[in-house]
């Protein structure tokens, strides 16, 4: 998909080892330029080297708060979808409202899904991407006999 999307930079910031490949595949094939890094340090760096992201991409994590701080002080303007655990969803909530995060998901993917959410969060219109955090899979409820 070659569109206008072909020279957005969208911001990976990850907790693990290496970077998600099935997200970096998708964000190639969207035709995204993508930065990464993996701690606050790392974002500093790409941030004051003169990286202007379209969208932050950020794994919800121990200092995810202070990152997302970080970024709003140096871009504000910038989107930022936090990704999160099932087990974290109230957290990725909190950081969405509190603290100004553009939205939050939850892993894994649905790479439709997050496809169309990453061109509403370019594109400016969020009211579609609510529904994903209600398309959570609730806990089957035992039926007494």
């Amino acid at each position: 998909m070659q569109n206008e999307s072909a020279t957005k930079q969208v911001m990976l910031i990850f907790d693990e080892f290496s970077p998600p490949v099935p997200l970096l595949f998708l964000l190639a094939a969207e035709g995204y330029e993508v930065l990464l890094a993996r701690n606050e340090r790392q974002v500093q760096d790409e941030l004051t080297n003169g990286s202007k992201p379209d969208l932050v991409l950020l794994e919800l994590q121990s200092n995810a708060i202070e990152i997302l701080q970080l970024i709003q002080s140096a871009q504000p303007r910038i989107p930022v979808i936090v990704m999160a655990e099932p087990s974290l969803l109230n957290l990725a909530l909190e950081i969405k409202k509190e603290f100004g995060a553009w939205e939050a998901v939850l892993k894994p993917f649905d790479f439709k899904v997050l496809r169309q959410l990453l061109q509403q969060a370019l594109g400016g219109s969020p009211e579609v991407v609510c529904r994903l955090l209600r398309e959570v899979p609730q806990p089957a409820r035992q039926r007494s006999h």
